[in-house]
């Protein structure tokens, strides 16, 4: 369109156009007034799978790399779901899972390049007592005593992305969870915030 038939355009639709709005203004003249549009920019997740063998696995779901279907297909559909958390029961334990919100995108308070409804941590609450000493720790487990509440330990392997909490009670250290996060590879898999 000419510069000319353009300023004929604008010059004999800018009467209705005032009165009807600018719905009424011909294509021509409408989409100078359109806002830009943002560039469509597209994700890229991660995806990579690994067996029920990686150091931080439980039964066969292994943060990062299981998604919400793996989960509910061992563990059946959650008892209660809130947020990014879902908390699931069996006979033996409670599991809280946390799942990422898309790639990148922040689920709880972490960012990670994942597909939405991939298992990001789990948290495993027996509902018997079980032993410390029962889990035969090795030495890269480091043991932190917890401040609050004063008989609490902690267990931690970073590079296993497995974290054990437990209540000292009667001399024996009872395990209250177990925490199964992302391993020490896995934090290539770590969004920065943007």
């Amino acid at each position: 369109m000419s510069v000319v038939s353009m300023n004929s355009a604008i010059g004999s639709c800018i009467t209705s156009c005032l009165a009807l709005g600018t719905w009424a203004m011909s294509p021509q003249v409408s989409t100078m007034f359109q806002q830009p549009q943002e560039p469509v920019v597209q994700k890229v997740c991660a995806v990579k799978r690994v067996d029920g063998t990686a150091s931080n696995a439980w039964n066969t779901l292994v943060p990062l790399h299981s998604s919400r279907e793996d989960v509910e297909r061992e563990l059946g559909k959650p008892y209660i779901a809130r947020g990014s958390l879902y908390i699931y029961k069996t006979r033996e334990e409670t599991v809280n899972v946390w799942y990422s919100a898309g790639c990148c995108e922040l689920s709880k308070v972490e960012r990670w390049n994942v597909p939405a409804d991939t298992v990001i941590k789990m948290e495993v609450s027996p509902m018997r007592t079980v032993l410390v000493r029962d889990l035969h720790l090795d030495q890269e487990y480091v043991n932190i005593k917890e401040a609050h509440p004063e008989n609490w330990i902690m267990y931690w392997d970073t590079e296993r992305g497995v974290m054990v909490h437990a209540a000292l009670n009667k001399g024996r250290e009872e395990v209250m969870s177990i925490t199964y996060e992302p391993t020490a590879k896995d934090k290539s898999l770590y969004c920065t915030k943007e």
